[in-house]
């Protein structure tokens, strides 16, 4: 089904230049700012850094933690498939979602940080399946990570929070400032959507799927936080129970960082500042710097085991059958 060229935008199209061009240079300053940043801590705690132990046991958990976050991308996976059947695809094996989404997933390295979306998109109308439910569960898809990452890191963060009076009111101000940019961009992606297809079928996904989606996207953060948390044990040694629960917090509101800020490719730069300023407290600013850099390391060998697991026989043959398919119709 294709509605067809997009209808002008409101306030027309030199109002939505202006503000993408305003919104892509917001995104450089920050990411600009948070590469500042780590550099700077980088120089100033070189010598800790110098003294840190990364011998094989942190090469061992680090191989760990690539495999943990590859096969967590399945998880993000089996979301999407759970929205683009709520929305009514039934055509595209399951297998084909999931590999469209592997392939595709590791494009957001790329300046811009919107490649895989547009990647998605482009995959899946090559299988055949409708832009409606490509938007759909695009839109979804944002709206139950913002709500996953918001709930991990409101439940796991403020009870706990840093140390001492100042370090709970820094919590407090952080987490807030994540959730709020959360839903803001959250209900901005929605009236976008609805603004220019007012067809699009976001309101038939039912409830049961978006919770269920919400729930596995949970479960992503969940497991996505177990490499940041083995990585501190075994750098900063006995890491107490409280920390290791905020330190999954922690991942989840960095990533909400990353993912708001426009142009950062898969939020680097500005996930690893914010992680260094919220463990810093936990653990110090050296270790703190060094588990940024080698969780952004976990990250990037996971997306790309994740991209090559897309080439196995069951994956590659239910994707290269939906194409054949969509291609006959």
């Amino acid at each position: 089904m294709d509605h067809g060229p997009l209808p002008p935008a409101r306030g027309g199209p030199l109002k939505e230049r202006r503000l993408h061009r305003v919104g892509r240079w917001v995104g450089w300053l920050v990411l600009a700012l948070a590469l500042a940043f780590l550099a700077h801590a980088g120089w100033t705690y070189r010598q800790s850094l110098a003294g840190l132990d990364l011998g094989r046991g942190t090469l061992a958990v680090l191989l760990a933690g690539v495999v943990v976050y590859a096969a967590d991308g399945f998880l993000l996976s089996s979301a999407w498939l759970l929205l683009v059947r709520g929305l009514g695809e039934e055509a595209v094996p399951a297998a084909g979602h999931h590999r469209l989404f592997a392939r595709s997933q590791i494009v957001k390295y790329l300046p811009g940080n919107v490649f895989h979306i547009a990647g998605r998109h482009a995959l899946g109308r090559r299988q055949g399946v409708p832009h409606p439910v490509l938007l759909g569960a695009t839109a979804y898809e944002i709206l139950g990570l913002l709500l996953a990452a918001s709930w991990i890191a409101l439940v796991g963060y403020l009870p706990l929070g840093l140390p001492g009076e100042a370090g709970r009111e820094r919590s407090v101000l952080v987490v807030g400032l994540m959730a709020l940019g959360a839903a803001v961009l959250a209900t901005w992606v929605g009236s976008r959507l609805a603004g220019r297809f007012p067809g699009l079928p976001l309101l038939h996904v039912g409830a049961a799927r978006l919770l269920a989606s919400v729930a596995v996207y949970s479960v992503f953060f969940l497991v996505a936080g177990l490499p940041l948390i083995l990585l501190a044990m075994n750098l900063a040694g006995g890491v107490a129970g409280t920390a290791l629960v905020t330190l999954t917090a922690a991942f989840a509101i960095s990533w909400i960082a990353g993912f708001i800020t426009p142009g950062a490719p898969a939020g680097a730069g500005v996930r690893e500042a914010t992680l260094v300023l919220l463990l810093a407290p936990i653990v110090g600013h050296a270790t703190a710097l060094a588990l940024s850099v080698l969780l952004r390391a976990v990250t990037l060998g996971g997306d790309l085991l994740f991209f090559l697991a897309s080439w196995l026989p069951p994956l590659a043959t239910a994707g290269n059958a939906a194409e054949a398919g969509a291609d006959s119709d």
